[in-house]
Parts: C-alpha cells; sequence; structure tokens
C-alpha cells in the first residue's frame, strides 16, 4: 500500500516538474531519443529516453531504478515507467505484476542494489529487499546493512552470490563487510 502510494506521489511529482520544464530545450528528461547528444546537459540517452545518469539504484530517487542499457550505459527510471497493465505501457521495459521493470540475465546483469528475479518466466531487477535500514542491528539475524540502506545477506565467497556478482567486503558502518556486487568490469561499462 505504502509502496503504491509512494509511486503515485512520484509519478505525480514528475509530470508537475514536467510542465513546469523550459520550452526552449525540447529534451526534457523522459524525452525521447536516439543518442545522448539528442538530450539535455548532464542526461543520456537509455532506452530511448533521456534519463538522469547512474551507476547504482542510490543514484536514483527512492523507489526508480537504475537501469543497465548494455549498448548505451545507465540511467534512473523514469515515475512514468512505475505502473503499468501491460508491456506496450512500459517502451523497451517490461510489465511485471503492475510494475515496468528492466529485464536481466547474465549477460545484462542488474546494477548494485537489486538483483534479478524470475516470476512466471519472465527475469527483471528488483530492489534487493525492501527492509530497510541504518545499523545492521535494524536487520534479522544473518542479514547486514549494506550502503543502500537495505537488509542483505552477508557472502563468505564468490558462490554465495549470483553470477555475475562477487563477494567483496566493503566498508558498511565504519566495519568491513563482505556483500555481493558487481565486478568493477560491470561498472566501468565492461562485460
Amino acid at each position: 500500500m505504502a509502496s503504491s502510494m509512494r509511486r503515485a506521489l512520484l509519478l505525480s511529482s514528475f509530470l508537475l516538474l514536467a510542465a513546469a520544464g523550459c520550452e526552449d530545450r525540447p529534451e526534457f528528461r523522459g524525452g525521447g531519443c536516439d543518442l545522448t547528444s539528442d538530450c539535455d546537459d548532464f542526461l543520456i540517452c537509455v532506452f530511448g529516453r533521456c534519463r538522469r545518469e547512474c551507476r547504482d539504484e542510490v543514484d536514483c530517487a527512492l523507489g526508480l531504478q537504475c537501469l543497465n542499457d548494455s549498448t548505451s550505459g545507465r540511467g534512473c527510471q523514469l515515475p512514468d515507467e512505475l505502473m503499468c497493465e501491460r508491456d506496450d505501457d512500459c517502451g523497451e521495459l517490461v510489465c511485471r505484476e503492475g510494475e515496468c521493470g528492466q529485464e536481466c540475465d547474465e549477460s545484462l546483469p542488474c546494477v548494485d542494489g537489486s538483483q534479478c528475479v524470475t516470476t512466471a518466466g519472465v527475469s527483471t531487477c528488483e530492489p534487493l529487499t525492501e527492509e530497510l535500514c541504518i545499523y545492521a542491528s535494524d536487520c534479522a539475524p544473518g542479514l547486514v546493512c549494506n550502503p543502500y540502506q537495505r537488509c542483505v545477506l552477508e557472502c563468505r565467497e564468490d558462490r554465495d552470490c549470483d553470477a555475475p556478482r562477487v563477494c567483496e567486503t566493503r566498508d558498511v558502518e565504519g566495519f568491513p563487510t563482505p556483500l555481493c556486487v558487481l565486478p568493477a568490469s560491470f561498472a566501468d561499462g565492461g562485460p
């Protein structure tokens, strides 16, 4: 319920901002594009629309995903891509359980802060968990609070992570904590 309310609020905010935008710049966030040069400064063309660039989930507004396009880079999901009834409502994304999402597999992994989940034969990126945290003590036993403020499983070695993620030690609350993350080659536009 709170998730639906948050999506509706985000969509309303986006529509107000779009209506108040400058008229002298035709390509605002969400505008159609073929190349990044079709977009305003500081926006990139991902899945045929101008978007804010991101490296992982934390770079996007709350409730919006960081989408990974293997050819053009990573950009934040747009508020009008949140809710759907069918795939046609989502442009280059897919409709799953009433929400637009990015398809994923080993060749097109989800960004850090999300995971590839398969439901009814369709694999899409979803946030690691809806449980938000500030401290590890906010999480259930066996989980840690990652840098994205979400409770996640702690890993011990690479095989504990879904491919292509690897187990790396990151600083969490000032303590070294092993987490499943994408290898540096993906963050730098690698395979």
